[in-house]
């Protein structure tokens, strides 16, 4: 697994820097709403399908 780390580069150091990483909670709230968005969605399928 790969460690992902701030740095800084030219175009990010001075009063206009922008963030390199996002974070880690935003990283797992995206994760779980495509989970919970792909698991409605296959039983929406599932069900159009077998009624």
């Amino acid at each position: 697994m790969v460690e992902l780390v701030d740095t800084q580069d030219l175009k990010s150091c001075g009063p206009w820097a922008v963030r390199v990483q996002v974070p880690l909670l935003v990283q797992k709230a995206s994760v779980i709403h495509f989970a919970e968005a792909f698991f409605v969605f296959l039983l929406k399928f599932i069900e159009s399908h077998y009624d």
